[in-house]
């Protein structure tokens, strides 16, 4: 029997299936709009539909052995086009969609579909937009444009009202445990990590593949803790050395939505051992300081924090500058 791929992504079994599904009732749509948290997993769920589209066996996952195959997992089939915003810009260009669209017009190289995948869609500049929304209402032929966002309320709605979206969830921390489990991961490790990546499996496989990484984001979560007790202006130099190291708009755009995360996680922990003394927290690892923190504010404090910080993520969506957003959440901490 044919292995199926789409059994090695954690979570997300209602949506496989419906791509599933999609495949074997030959109804796939035209544009697809994979909206949810980073890491969460939608780029690859989106690389394994994709490949069971190419798939020159028809079934409802690859068969990693036909030409189409091949091809598509070394990077080099000739249908298929990925978007990203280029090094140094704020946003995807109208450049970028153009010499996607002129692709679509011509003649597939394997007399299948055409495919787009566009990550951080949310970007698409406002022509980018346009020129891409004249693409979905006159689609030419086979066609397959999937787009990836984070922020779907960032996309326009024109675009919205003429895709599939597809939501995805975070995914259930015994999920990710048991997938780790069967690859022989150790019990502890793949515990500890199933508990910090917080139901995103790609952050887990990354932690898991880089134990620096791991360590790395673990320091981030201890200074973060300590800056509870900092002073305003220690907190502003905090920040300041951070965003320092970083040389573009949107690397900090970046580094500055991952401080918020584990923020926001961070505050989560903190309420949770404030109000009910859980021991079931994401950040075990630094439990003593959470229970020692947790004694010395009140769960008001802690869902006003909560709720800046969501403020935050909203002022970061509008591209107002990452520094300036961290300066002043500190100031409610």
């Amino acid at each position: 029997m044919k292995s199926d791929v789409f059994k090695q992504i954690i979570g997300h079994k209602s949506i496989l299936n419906f791509l599933r599904q999609s495949i074997m009732a030959d109804k796939i749509s035209h544009c697809y709009v994979f909206a949810g948290l980073k890491s969460v997993g939608k780029k690859t769920v989106a690389k394994h539909f994709i490949q069971s589209v190419v798939c020159e066996k028809g079934d409802q996952a690859p068969c990693n052995s036909c030409v189409n195959c091949r091809n598509f997992v070394k990077d080099i089939y000739p249908d298929f086009y990925q978007i990203d915003l280029l090094e140094g810009k704020k946003n995807i260009s109208i450049e970028q969609i153009r010499k996607a669209i002129s692709e679509f017009e011509q003649s597939s190289f394997s007399g299948g579909y055409k495919i787009a995948l566009i990550n951080n869609a949310h970007l698409l500049s406002l022509s980018a937009s346009n020129a891409l929304l004249k693409t979905l209402e006159e689609p030419s032929g086979k066609s397959l444009i999937i787009l990836i966002t984070e922020y779907l309320t960032k996309l326009p709605v024109t675009i919205k009202s003429r895709s599939q979206i597809v939501n995805f969830n975070l995914v259930g921390e015994e999920d990710i445990l048991e997938q780790f489990l069967k690859s022989g991961i150790d019990k502890d490790l793949a515990s500890e990590i199933a508990a910090i990546s917080q139901g995103r499996p790609g952050a887990a496989i990354k932690y898991i593949k880089n134990r620096r990484l791991l360590n790395s984001h673990k320091q981030t979560v201890n200074e973060l803790l300590d800056l509870f007790n900092c002073s305003i202006n220690e907190r502003f130099a905090y920040f300041e050395k951070k965003f320092a190291v970083k040389k573009t708009f949107q690397e900090k755009i970046f580094l500055a939505e991952e401080i918020l995360d584990k923020l926001l996680f961070l505050s989560r922990d903190l309420l949770l051992v404030r109000s009910c003394g859980l021991p079931c927290i994401s950040y075990d690892f630094v439990i003593d300081k959470i229970k020692e923190l947790g004694k010395e504010y009140s769960q008001l404090k802690f869902i006003e924090f909560i709720d800046c910080i969501n403020k935050a993520k909203n002022y970061l969506r509008s591209n107002a500058n990452p520094l300036l957003v961290m300066e002043n959440l500190v100031l409610s901490m």
